[in-house]
């Protein structure tokens, strides 16, 4: 996962906010995940000032299957469209473990076996009314094989 923000770019406590990140397969392999506005193949969970909130869909929403071999990215957004809401709930830096899981295809097998790697993204949620703030990816990741 590469430029991983959040949008707005500026979260600040009492606001939502989603995010947005690049995904590049760096694997010999072919993979493939549901993307689309409706559908996302990231989850997160926050260590503190956030929180995610489950919503109920009201839209109909066509699930967009990417398949990305060797070399290739795509972009991936987690909206309020996705089913969450993210919501900052208290100023301060906050570190969000980002899951993105996705199948790796496989010349000897019609079905795809699932895996997943994890990043820690790092951000500041302000004061309302502040006017900076700091964000970066930092490079902890995990890949799980399932």
């Amino acid at each position: 996962m590469l430029r991983v923000h959040t949008v707005p770019s500026k979260v600040t406590a009492g606001s939502t906010f989603g995010l947005r990140a690049i995904v590049v397969n760096n694997s010999t392999a072919t993979i493939a995940f549901a993307n689309g506005t409706c559908t996302s193949p990231l989850s997160l969970a926050f260590d503190k000032n956030a929180i995610s909130e489950p919503q109920t869909r009201t839209t109909i929403c066509k699930v967009q299957q990417v398949t990305l071999k060797h070399g290739e990215q795509s972009p991936i957004l987690i909206s309020k469209l996705s089913g969450n809401i993210f919501r900052a709930i208290s100023p301060g830096t906050t570190n969000a473990t980002l899951v993105f899981r996705y199948g790796v295809v496989s010349p000897t097998s019609k079905t795809p076996f699932s895996d997943s790697i994890s990043r820690v993204y790092t951000f500041n949620i302000l004061q309302p009314g502040a006017t900076s703030s700091i964000s970066t990816l930092t490079t902890s990741s995990k890949q799980t094989f399932l």
